[in-house]
């Protein structure tokens, strides 16, 4: 596939069911969602269609969705205080935001895009609105629509002002746009999405946007720029490897923060092999670099007031004569030297030069961000949708997770034990690139800390992939996870 027609596949940012909204004073459409601060009866006294056996039923209900048919219209009543209420016996709970687009976004599934679809908001539900777009969004996109031509649909909006309907779909086609990107990267296969032809791809996505800038470092720079690690990885795999900068707000922001994505385009394991059932997922092994794709796009549209720079390392971890071997010493872009115990442990090498490279110098940032999907372990631990988060600075891992909250991502901190960093102990280089036993996200953070510089900084591990539909996510595939959190902590500085 060409880089154009590539490009031509992510026509489902811009044309979707939400590309034409119109306001409406009432709902008027065969399919019709009310969303409503609660079902008191004062609040269901407003559905003129709702018989009186259907406000009985809804008495004795158990849930915040009742649906009922009158005439040619069908009708999804949504009880959003119920919805977002937090539940006693819970302690980790799926946050608000991602409770209602997952709710409204799989309603939404029964209804054909061409189908004229109604939203109402009533009082206080109003607020719900921008998940409730983006759970739309979410639920429209599937990697075999997105080769085709994107669906635009009819939905008409009632009970919100033009103005606040206008901020509140620039805000949810954003996000949105954010993780269907990230989710649609990693559903690319492996022999359309290479280092070269992704880096010809974000330059395409950004081509029009004067807020961004985008450059791309070749072999003959990341090897001018000393960025060993990344090399000794990429330099087998089919296409040469490629480092790409994104920048994005303004470049005298009085704030700045460098985010680097690990963007392992496929990950045979190298010479230390992946078993087959092992490999068989391995093009997600960039969903970090895609998760900040995800956040630029977002960032693109909403202005940060800071000055955010990206740095993709983009790599196939491949076979060959020349591919890099378990007892290799490779010397780092900081000096430190590397002994090679696994070579399926690649992702920490790209991403530790850098994060070195985002990290040296002058004008360092005021905090770093990395995201990878880097260890087995942590979806052992914590799940396919709950990622790990280790930081150095506990004020800023507590803003980091209240913005992934705010915008309907889990996150759970996950300690930097420093009795463990003797296990990265070489006696022949500075560190070695894999431990063994137990504890290995720990030991995988443990080891790119040693590439931040003492920089504030926060090491998302993801797991980057949906195993099966689930909430807004209509099938299984890349879930673009962090692409939200890391734009909405941007905005909020």
């Amino acid at each position: 596939m060409t880089s154009s027609e590539l490009l031509k596949t992510f026509d489902f940012i811009t044309n979707n069911r939400l590309s034409k909204v119109n306001v409406s004073k009432t709902a008027s459409n065969d399919y019709q969602i009310h969303l409503l601060p609660n079902f008191s009866a004062s609040q269901l006294k407003l559905i003129v269609d709702l018989s009186s056996s259907d406000k009985e039923a809804i008495k004795k209900l158990n849930s915040p969705l009742y649906s009922f048919q009158s005439g040619k219209v069908k009708y999804f009543l949504v009880d959003v205080e119920t919805l977002v209420k937090n539940l006693e016996t819970e302690y980790l709970i799926d946050p608000p935001y991602s409770r209602v687009s997952d709710l409204v976004g799989q309603i939404s599934t029964r209804i054909k895009p061409d189908q004229g679809l109604s939203l109402q908001f009533y009082g206080k539900a109003q607020d719900a609105c921008v998940p409730a777009f983006v759970g739309i969004l979410l639920a429209q996109y599937s990697f075999k629509g997105a080769l085709k031509k994107a669906t635009e649909g009819n939905i008409e909006v009632v009970g919100l002002t033009p103005k606040f309907l206008k901020a509140a779909l620039e805000k949810a086609r954003a996000f949105a746009g954010a993780t269907n990107i990230a989710r649609h990267l990693v559903n690319l296969p492996p022999n359309w999405l290479h280092p070269v032809s992704y880096s010809k791809l974000i330059e395409g996505l950004f081509k029009n946007s004067k807020s961004v800038q985008v450059e791309v470092w070749d072999e003959k720079r990341l090897k001018k720029e000393n960025m060993n690690l990344h090399l000794a990885v990429g330099k087998v795999g089919e296409t040469a490897p490629r480092l790409v900068k994104i920048g994005i707000g303004p470049k005298t922001a009085k704030k700045r923060y460098a985010v680097i994505g690990k963007g392992i385009t496929f990950d045979s394991g190298g010479l230390d092999l992946k078993p087959s059932q092992a490999m068989r997922l391995m093009k997600k092994d960039m969903g970090g670099s895609a998760a900040v794709v995800g956040q630029a796009y977002a960032l693109s549209l909403l202005k940060p007031k800071c000055r955010v720079e990206c740095y993709l390392a983009l790599a196939e971890n491949g076979v060959s004569e020349g591919a890099f071997r378990p007892g290799d010493i490779i010397q780092a872009r900081n000096g430190l030297t590397v002994e090679i115990h696994n070579t399926d442990a690649e992702g920490r090498l790209v991403m530790a030069d850098a994060l070195t490279l985002a990290t040296e110098g002058s004008k360092k940032p005021d905090a770093v961000f990395d995201a990878a999907t880097l260890t087995g372990a942590i979806k052992v631990g914590l799940g396919a949708e709950v990622g790990g988060l280790f930081s150095n600075k506990k004020s800023l891992q507590n803003q980091f997770l209240k913005a992934a909250e705010d915008v309907g991502e889990l996150f759970w901190p996950m300690p930097l034990v420093g009795k463990e960093r003797h296990r990265l102990n070489s006696p022949v280089a500075d560190l070695v690139n894999s431990t063994d036993g137990f504890g290995g996200a720990i030991t995988a953070a443990l080891f790119l800390e040693n590439f931040i510089n003492k920089t504030p900084w926060v090491h998302l591990d993801i797991y980057a992939w949906n195993d099966r539909a689930s909430g807004a996510l209509n099938e299984s595939g890349g879930s673009g996870q962090a692409a939200r959190a890391l734009a909405q902590f941007f905005i909020n500085q």
